[in-house]
């Protein structure tokens, strides 16, 4: 068995010192969890690049998770340069999983009045791409 350990444990600490830890600590595996854009910026992948560390995963920032269910037009285009961000910091890093946990049950007046405006915004966004 193969054991990664993830950054989001040592929130509030910075991307790379928590990798740097993780590494130190002996562990060959971590998962990614970006706290701020520029842990996704080309400069900071090649940082990462250059760790005793192969990413086995990167985490969706929690810190970003209500960006993806804002239907706010520039809110949505935000959510999916992020996604981009996320996706290229992936091919980057040669993992192959992107964490993401699904919104929870809601109740019938919860979904009506957030989730479905949500949906009918990122559907009608297409015409913004």
């Amino acid at each position: 068995m193969i054991a990664a350990f993830s950054t989001a444990a040592l929130f509030p600490m910075s991307t790379i010192p928590a990798l740097e830890l993780i590494s130190g600590a002996g562990f060959k595996e971590a998962e990614l969890m970006p706290q701020c854009r520029e842990d996704t910026s080309p400069d900071s992948l090649n940082r990462i690049r250059t760790l005793n560390l192969r990413i086995s995963s990167i985490h969706l920032p929690l810190v970003y998770f209500p960006v993806f269910y804002n239907p706010q037009v520039d809110m949505v285009m935000e959510a999916r340069e992020l996604s981009r961000a996320l996706v290229k910091a992936g091919t980057t890093l040669n993992t192959k999983i992107i964490v993401i946990h699904a919104l929870s049950k809601m109740t019938p007046l919860q979904r009506e009045l957030f989730q479905l405006p949500v949906y009918s915004r990122k559907a009608s966004s297409r015409a913004f791409r």
